[in-house]
């Protein structure tokens, strides 16, 4: 359909991938729709497993293209025929399960978005590196259908297209109102089949067309019982790839996250929710198939059909409890996945502030769970899980909390301490706790989570390090910085060692080290931190990402903080519009970065800027957040320095105590956050010569900074510096010269 080059795109300059639609000026409208809806589907996806686009449009001189990320890889069939195998069997199964698994997280996340490929095949799935499971990208997205506009277009224009051998039962009849999800899930299962046993389940050698397209729609799929070097594949394994090549799609997976999850069972040698055909299915698709024989045949298949009733009755008998266990599981999950696809445009990563009509849907569900799913329990558990987690992201926390919150008491109740739902919902339930300012709960929850993350896949694995991060973030706020840090650092070894070296997650343990060396005075090392995971996030995620967006901003606050007010005021400019177009206008992470655009339009005296972004910010985070949360503490500290730089003292006073009573309830009155607030009063207060109101205040401050940051804090020489000379203008020179010496000390170690 089209004709790749490798270009060079200007601005930004990068190398890209150019695709030219083939036919030039005088292609015709079918192929440019096709052509269009390509662009139109990779538009809509942003994920490290599909390559990007960065730009589409018209030439000068007529012909239609589209940019693209430059993807320099091999294709998938090439790089198992290129590369000597695993040592064993089973860890070469494993290398090639993950690979597929990564393959399908892409693939599902195309469908969450309503993105069908239709053409997926190993010559589309390039892998990117060599080192640990290697990187994916998945190309050529040219027959892809867009679910919620494109059917009408696509029935009319499409008959049979596709690759033959990867080509679903309901392609191959060219019937385009039955092409579905599912569709991709047969294709994956070919994809897992060649991976397995080096062949397609079909051989169409010296087979027409007609006759080809005749064996995917009727000929049963041999099973995979051996693999590439002659092992056995395991009868788990085998019905996991049977079910997802399924001639019917009703009997496939439902989605692709369900046949992911089912390999993520058999790796984890859990029961598989997959289940054989029974054996009047396969009578069945028989008797469709051969309806000549089965008549001459009648009475023979009537014995066999009465013989098999009675040989499966003792087996059916026994599995009943498991089979009536798995299909609870399935339908919980299915429900699950319809809920979290109804509520995806909620997601803010994608639903870029339009999320009205979502949450009204929220509270319509939240109604129904406990009304119409008291009687199952688990699966009333996960729908609360689905919600709570939706409502998290939106920044809606005190709706959150309760879902959440009931979900983990069920589950606590009827799931083992080792079930990964369980863990989920306690990891949501603490990142809501740490949103409210409730640290001491989610560092509570975090920590059992570690605990159970590390006994089930090692102290060293991926998944207790992404616990540990999240530990380490709340042991921040808490001020336990050393071992916060600690475990930051281990988590970026363990990154680095099972991810490589320019993995998102690595940048978000970057972020976070900055946070720890700008609150202990080691400015370059914060900044060098903070560049480098903008660098690995941008690199990874593409610029519009909520988590770019956090690396930019904390990059700006941190020049700010180093008086390079032009870079930084440039970086805050665009986080804040970034995060206006990704969660909304009144998302209390807007209001966070308003706040933080008018730290250095204040610091530069433009008051006219900083006013109107400092009264926006509270409203948002008052709204968003509640009114006793320390981000609305935070935002009245600094509108208190605003009002007295314009000399609006009375104002400044009452918003500072409003600061303070914020900061005392949301974490205590000898945080730093409440030190910092009584500094900046007794400040006023000292500039006011109403030393006896100041000098209390100073002490309370000096005695919760070094409580919480240590005594030789740089912190401490500042409002030591602040109290000194406030004992100065009261007389008081020999106790302000004492107080002086002390804060030089400090920083003379601190160097």
């Amino acid at each position: 359909m089209g004709v790749v080059y490798e270009a060079e795109q200007p601005d930004p300059k990068r190398a890209v991938a150019l695709k030219v639609i083939r036919g030039g000026r005088f292609v015709d409208d079918h192929l440019i729709r096709l052509f269009q809806r390509e662009a139109d589907a990779l538009a809509r996806l942003r994920h490290p497993g599909i390559a990007p686009i960065y730009e589409s449009g018209r030439t000068d001189d007529g012909q239609h293209f589209f940019t693209m990320e430059l993807v320099h890889g091999v294709p998938l069939a090439d790089y198992f025929r290129n590369r000597p195998p695993c040592a064993t069997f089973d860890e070469e199964l494993r290398l090639r399960l993950s690979i597929f698994s990564k393959i399908a997280a892409a693939v599902s996340y195309a469908h969450q978005r309503g993105v069908i490929h239709r053409d997926l095949k190993p010559a589309n799935i390039l892998i990117t590196a060599a080192e640990g499971v290697p990187d994916l990208k998945i190309l050529d997205f040219g027959l892809a259908r867009i679910t919620d506009t494109d059917i009408a277009a696509t029935t009319s224009i499409i008959g049979v297209q596709g690759t033959l051998s990867y080509m679903s039962p309901e392609q191959a009849r060219g019937m385009p109102d039955e092409v579905d999800f599912r569709t991709d899930i047969y294709s994956l299962g070919v994809i897992l089949y060649e991976l397995l046993t080096g062949n397609l389940p079909h051989n169409f050698a010296g087979k027409s067309v007609v006759a080809a397209m005749r064996m995917i729609c009727e000929e049963p799929v041999p099973p995979p019982r051996r693999a590439l070097d002659g092992s056995k594949i395991d009868g788990d394994l085998q019905t996991i790839v049977l079910k997802a090549l399924e001639k019917d799609p009703e009997r496939r997976y439902s989605s692709v996250a369900a046949l992911n999850d089912d390999l993520e069972r058999y790796l984890r040698n859990e029961p598989v929710l997959a289940c054989p055909p029974s054996t009047l299915y396969h009578i069945r698709k028989l008797t469709s198939r051969h309806k000549v024989a089965v008549t001459f045949a009648g009475v023979l298949i009537v014995l066999l059909a009465a013989f098999a009733v009675v040989m499966t009755v003792q087996a059916r008998r026994i599995a009943g409890e498991r089979n009536r266990a798995n299909l609870e599981a399935d339908a919980s999950r299915q429900v699950s996945g319809f809920l979290e696809g109804l509520f995806e445009v909620s997601d803010p990563a994608t639903a870029r502030g339009n999320t009205i009509t979502a949450r009204e849907l929220l509270d319509r569900g939240a109604e129904k769970i406990d009304r119409e799913l008291g009687n199952q329990p688990l699966t009333q558990a996960r729908m609360k899980y689905t919600l709570g987690s939706v409502l998290l992201k939106l920044g809606l926390f005190p709706k959150a909390a309760p879902l959440l919150e009931s979900a983990v008491h069920i589950q606590e109740a009827r799931l083992g301490p080792a079930d990964p739902a369980l863990a989920e919902s306690r990891n949501r339930l603490a990142q809501v706790y740490s949103e409210q300012a409730e640290y001491p709960k989610a560092e509570s929850l975090f920590r059992a989570n570690l605990s159970q993350a590390e006994k089930n896949y090692g102290k060293d694995s991926t998944q207790a390090a992404d616990i540990a991060d999240s530990l380490a973030e709340v042991w921040t706020y808490l001020g336990k910085y050393d071992e916060a840090e600690a475990l930051l650092k281990r988590c970026l070894a363990i990154y680095r060692k099972n991810l490589g070296p320019d993995h998102s997650k690595i940048g978000l343990v970057m972020n976070d080290l900055s946070y720890i060396s700008n609150s202990r005075g080691r400015d370059k090392e914060a900044r060098a931190y903070l560049q480098e995971s903008l660098r690995i996030r941008e690199k990874a995620l593409g610029q519009d990402h909520p988590d770019v967006l956090e690396s930019m901003s904390n990059l700006g606050v941190l020049l700010w903080l180093q008086k390079e007010y032009v870079e930084a005021a440039s970086l805050l400019e665009r986080a804040v519009a970034g995060y206006q177009k990704v969660l909304g206008p009144a998302n209390s992470e807007v209001g966070r970065q308003m706040t933080n655009l008018a730290n250095v339009y204040l610091d530069q005296r433009q008051f006219d800027k900083a006013e109107p972004l400092y009264l926006r910010a509270l409203e948002i985070r008052e709204k968003a957040l509640g009114p006793t949360h320390p981000d609305v503490g935070h935002t009245l500290n600094r509108l208190a320095d605003l009002r007295k730089k314009q000399g609006r003292f009375p104002e400044a006073i009452v918003l500072l105590e409003k600061s303070i009573a914020t900061y005392n309830k949301a974490l205590g009155p000898d945080s730093v956050e409440s030190s910092i607030s009584r500094n900046n009063l007794a400040n006023l207060y000292r500039d006011r010569r109403r030393f006896d109101l100041a000098e209390p205040l100073y002490q309370k401050a000096l005695a919760g900074i070094e409580k919480a940051m240590g005594p030789t804090n740089p912190n401490v020489a500042e409002v030591l510096d602040a109290y000194s000379e406030m004992l100065k203008k009261d007389g008081r020179s020999s106790e302000a010269e004492r107080l002086k010496a002390r804060a030089e000390e400090i920083r003379k170690a601190a160097k």
